[in-house]
């Protein structure tokens, strides 16, 4: 199964949620994307581990134009992967993919 990750905020137990998360899909044989700001926590372990890592301009709780061009770069990489399942994690990761997956 392909798995799309999305996730904000960029650390504490949301990110490390994802990463372990990321870390067992991809040890029972699926295919796992992250998608997330560029300087995640997680990120290097992602990478570390082998897990694709997508960076995202999510700028935080308040919306600006940078959500823009993080809804536009999920909406290609749902055009490119073939995607079983998109599960984002966060408010700003949840209205990004919902918004992406919509489309």
């Amino acid at each position: 199964m392909r798995i799309l990750e999305l996730f904000e905020p960029p650390d504490g137990g949301v990110a490390e949620h994802v990463r372990l998360l990321s870390e067992g899909l991809t040890e029972r044989g699926h295919q796992v994307t992250v998608g997330g700001r560029p300087d995640a926590a997680p990120r290097a372990a992602l990478e570390g581990a082998g897990i694709r890592y997508a960076a995202l301009p999510l700028a935080g709780r308040v919306p600006d134009r940078s959500d823009l061009r993080a809804l536009r770069r999920v909406g290609a990489l749902l055009r490119d992967g073939a995607f079983d399942v998109v599960h984002a994690h966060g408010q700003k990761a949840g209205l990004v993919g919902r918004l992406s997956a919509r489309r």
